[in-house]
């Protein structure tokens, strides 16, 4: 089974050919014009890599990456002509795994990046595949949640929500905290992103069955029971 790749190309940069020849590798490359597409898509790729084309580091949305929260247990690799000093800490900062020149030779790339699938492939080894509570089960590689025999379909977001409150179950979880470790914010933003993303959970786990999973603690956060 050929490795899924997804290849991202920032600022219009031009990467087909780079997909041909990864393909031609034996890789199963797929090609998106930007970051927001290739987000949308994420779910249904289940991708080992992700590759991200473009001129400079400069060009790339930062900002865009951080909302999404590109820390996903796959490996995200730049190809870039240049950078300064600053602008690779700040690649390195926002999670990007490596950082190469973009006259690399494609078979160079190629080791590279089943390198980091295989690291990464090891590391996974070290976990549990899956993570059960009650009648909920997760498979953590192929990214499923199940409820009784109901397969529930999650964003990438919501799963990794799931997954830390399934890990600490009948532990009360702080609004804070659940921010710092699923958003990666340190401090509080009054946002309230995790309350929106309890309701869908509520939504998609608990809807339907009489034993709800997810409860709220008043003034505190909320907890798996």
């Amino acid at each position: 089974m050929k490795d899924s790749i997804l290849i991202v190309e920032a600022n219009h940069f031009d990467a087909s050919e780079r997909k041909e020849e990864l393909e031609q590798l034996g890789f199963e490359p797929w090609l998106y014009p930007d970051i927001d597409e290739a987000k949308a898509h994420m779910d249904r790729i289940a991708p080992e890599a992700c590759l991200i084309f473009a001129s400079s580091l400069k060009d790339i949305a930062w900002n865009r990456l951080r909302a999404w929260d590109i820390r996903l247990s796959l490996p995200w690799i730049f190809i870039v002509e240049d950078w300064t000093s600053g602008q690779l800490a700040q690649a390195y900062s926002a999670g990007a795994h490596e950082v190469l020149q973009g006259s690399i030779p494609t078979e160079e790339l190629a080791i590279r990046v089943r390198h980091w699938i295989e690291l990464f492939r090891r590391i996974a080894d070290g976990n549990p595949l899956e993570l059960a509570y009650a009648d909920l089960r997760m498979e953590l590689k192929a990214k499923r949640v199940f409820r009784g025999e109901e397969l529930i379909r999650l964003t990438v977001k919501e799963f990794e929500l799931l997954r830390f409150l399934v890990k600490r179950a009948e532990q009360v979880c702080p609004r804070e905290l659940i921010l710092q470790e699923v958003w990666g914010y340190d401090f509080s933003t009054g946002t309230n992103v995790v309350d929106v993303y309890i309701r869908h959970l509520r939504k998609k786990i608990d809807k339907g069955h009489r034993h709800k999973l997810i409860h709220t603690v008043r003034g505190t956060g909320y907890v798996l029971r």
